[in-house]
């Protein structure tokens, strides 16, 4: 993934949230990821890793196919630690629960989430860190058999 910084640069993170995800009921996947390789891309090109989301847990609350009604609703809870690299690192761990939801429609669906990044140290960068709240909107359309082309968005506040 690369992000283009309001400064001109860029951050380039690679491998994170990537991991051995288990199933261990039909309604329960449980995470777990690989801490990211970040490089940001300004005058002092720094490298190195990113804090670590470690845990992502998920229960899917209801689900139908697309003969009964092509949705699903879930709930996730994810447990990031603050080992990442200086200046990689938001200094504190996080815990962020939120819910996603998706909608189809023959070969067209929105999906989207809704979550809240809450710090868990009592430190000076967890009080610089807030409450932020994430949403993420993304409408897909299948092309052929292997091929969704998608248009998202996502907001933090």
């Amino acid at each position: 993934m690369s992000e283009r910084l309001p400064d001109g640069s860029h951050l380039n993170s690679y491998g994170g949230g990537k991991g051995l995800e288990f199933i261990p009921t039909p309604n329960n996947a449980v995470i777990l990821a690989v801490p990211p390789w970040e490089q940001l891309t300004d005058s002092l090109s720094s490298s190195g890793f990113g804090d670590w989301p470690s845990i992502l847990t998920k229960y899917r609350f209801s689900s139908a196919n697309e003969q009964q009604g092509d949705y699903a609703a879930t709930a996730f809870l994810q447990f990031t630690g603050s080992n990442g690299s200086q200046g990689f690192s938001a200094g504190t761990d996080i815990l962020e629960p939120g819910l996603a939801f998706g909608k189809g429609w023959g070969r067209f669906d929105v999906q989207t989430s809704l979550g809240v990044e809450l710090p868990l140290s009592g430190n000076q960068a967890a009080q610089n860190f807030g409450k932020p709240i994430l949403a993420t909107v993304v409408a897909q359309y299948q092309v052929l058999d292997y091929v969704w082309p998608e248009f998202g968005f996502n907001f933090t506040w």
